[in-house]
């Protein structure tokens, strides 16, 4: 985003910390008093970074003061003195537990409650909520010593569950624990005119909110169609293996079944021989008795006596 009119020479941007990809922006604001740009932010899922950059020709005798106020909480002032033409805020100084730390910033979805005792963010603060703003001072620089580090906290904001539906905020991760130790400063002192020079307004927001506000059209994915030369070609069906569910039980109880009649059948005919064989010894038996006795009659074995 550039600066515009008499004050044309600037630009800021957020940009991914990594990979340093600069972070989509919808719908430029309009000059106003103090002068200012302002546009929407895509926010991302990992840790950013806010970069200003000037041109050789603005004012080259020239200090700046730049402050950075993120959901209207201030993060630093930052010295950008006449030589260097990028200022880059890529991390902060926090402290926990009597440590100084480096960290990161992010951005986050909001946090919210239905306690209403719980809750952190006021109207007053709501209206900064979802914002980086950046404003910029003419000067000079006075050095003034050495101080320790400057830490700033973000302390994490709670919102009314009520109130704020998909709103976003930033928050501080922890990198590393950085040495105890003191850090030239400088002492600021404006020039005669004074007051705010320019000033770069970003309203972050998750991406569904920007198509909600008609900001980013949302696009039907496209279907390309083949090429007429294409060959299509159709895998071909695997054939299926069919399986039979065989009731083990009807088979056997069937062979069972056709077991026991042979086994009848079998009996059966042993029994038919065992008579024909009775029955040819018996007429044998009657021959031979007949043939001793002289009687003309056979005697019939198979009759009992009385």
């Amino acid at each position: 985003m550039h600066s515009h009119g008499r004050e044309a020479g600037f630009e800021a941007w957020v940009e991914s910390r990594q990979g340093k990809k600069r972070l989509v922006t919808q719908k430029p604001g309009t000059e106003t008093d103090p002068p200012y740009a302002q546009c929407f932010l895509e926010t991302i899922d990992e840790a950013f970074a806010i970069t200003v950059n000037k041109s050789e020709a603005r004012h080259p005798h020239s200090d700046w003061q730049l402050q950075i106020y993120v959901d209207g909480r201030r993060l630093e002032n930052f010295a950008w003195l006449k030589p260097s033409k990028t200022l880059m805020c890529d991390s902060i100084h926090t402290e926990r537990d009597g440590r100084t730390y480096q960290s990161e910033l992010l951005f986050t979805p909001l946090a919210t409650t239905d306690d209403p005792t719980s809750v952190t963010l006021d109207a007053e603060k709501g209206k900064e909520l979802g914002s980086i703003v950046i404003t910029l001072e003419r000067g000079t620089m006075v050095p003034s010593g050495f101080h320790r580090i400057p830490v700033t906290n973000i302390e994490p904001l709670i919102g009314d569950e009520k109130a704020k539906k998909m709103a976003y905020t930033v928050k501080s991760r922890e990198l590393q624990a950085v040495p105890d130790v003191v850090t030239p400063t400088c002492h600021f002192i404006p020039c005669r005119n004074g007051g705010i020079f320019y000033k770069f307004v970003f309203n972050y927001r998750p991406r569904a909110v920007l198509v909600r506000m008609g900001l980013i059209d949302e696009p039907e994915p496209e279907i390309e169609p083949a090429p007429a030369s294409a060959l299509v070609v159709i895998a071909p069906r695997r054939k299926r293996k069919i399986l039979h569910v065989v009731d083990l039980s009807d088979e056997e109880s069937e062979d069972g079944e056709q077991d026991a009649r042979r086994r009848i059948e079998v009996k059966k005919e042993k029994k038919q021989k065992r008579i024909e064989y009775l029955e040819e010894q018996l007429l044998k038996a009657n021959e031979r008795l007949r043939r001793q006795s002289g009687a003309s009659t056979p005697i019939d074995l198979t009759v009992d006596d009385e």
